[in-house]
């Protein structure tokens, strides 16, 4: 099954995002997520055995140690490359990278190859098939929110877009200064 792990966005940011996605990026050019599926990718996995879970669960719950809870807030539109339009963290950022780094160091103890790209916190909101579309307003202000844990997910394609299924939160229990 396909896996990956994310952080959770409060549901009134997630339908802020999708309401404004909904308004500036409707054409068929370009496949909005789902406001269920809002979140910030923490790490894609692919396929995975289930066989596999207790080894992932395992290096997951170190990671959670490499920060505390923490606030962060989303900043303006921005397009990577041509084809993604998302939102950026603004704040936060060395808490996010800090649970990066220690679960890719985790991971790639039990064969999942590290990312090669920087990571960067973001929320996809639309990916374009063609060129990308310049949104008309900007993104709404959206205030601050606590993240205090991530989860692993399923994902599953289906016709009518991915359908993610959450299989385990893991609750961060860092320090500040960690």
């Amino acid at each position: 099954m396909r896996l990956f792990f994310a952080f959770d966005v409060p549901e009134d940011v997630r339908l802020a995002l999708w309401r404004y996605s909904m308004e500036n990026f409707q054409d068929r050019s370009s496949k909005i997520v789902a406001p269920d599926n809002i979140h910030v990718t923490l790490k894609f996995l692919g396929e995975v055995r289930e066989n596999g879970f207790s080894k992932l669960r395992e290096k997951a719950e170190k990671a959670t140690f490499s920060a505390p809870p923490f606030e962060t807030k989303l900043g303006p539109y921005k397009l990577i490359g041509n084809r993604i339009g998302c939102t950026e963290a603004v704040s936060g950022e060395s808490y996010f990278l800090r649970v990066w780094e220690k679960l890719e160091e985790e991971l790639d103890n039990i064969g999942y190859e590290k990312e090669k790209r920087r990571y960067y916190p973001h929320v996809t909101l639309v990916r374009f098939k063609g060129k990308p579309v310049k949104p008309e307003s900007s993104i709404p202000s959206t205030s601050s929110f606590f993240i205090e844990s991530f989860k692993l997910y399923k994902s599953e394609l289906t016709p009518k877009g991915a359908i993610y299924s959450e299989i385990e939160c893991f609750p961060l229990k860092g320090d500040k200064n960690g």
